[in-house]
């Protein structure tokens, strides 16, 4: 049997992130949904996240439940 893929995180420090899309050049780009559990924000959020490991917030104040990027 082969080994399992391993898996690694690309990000962390989200508040309860529900979508996750990519660009054609590989970038990510992760949405929080803006419920705000465990004094997460208010409104939806969502992130450009690079290669090596920074993140940009893009928009911010969004509608929630935040879902669906793409």
């Amino acid at each position: 049997m082969s080994e399992p893929p391993k898996l690694e995180p690309i990000a962390d420090r989200l508040t309860f992130p529900s979508s996750l899309a990519f660009a054609d050049d590989g970038t990510a780009y992760v949405g929080e949904s803006g419920v705000p559990f465990c004094d997460g924000a208010p409104e939806g959020r969502v992130w450009r996240l690079a290669a090596d490991g920074s993140r940009e917030l893009i928009a911010d104040g969004l509608g929630r439940p935040l879902n669906g990027v793409t």
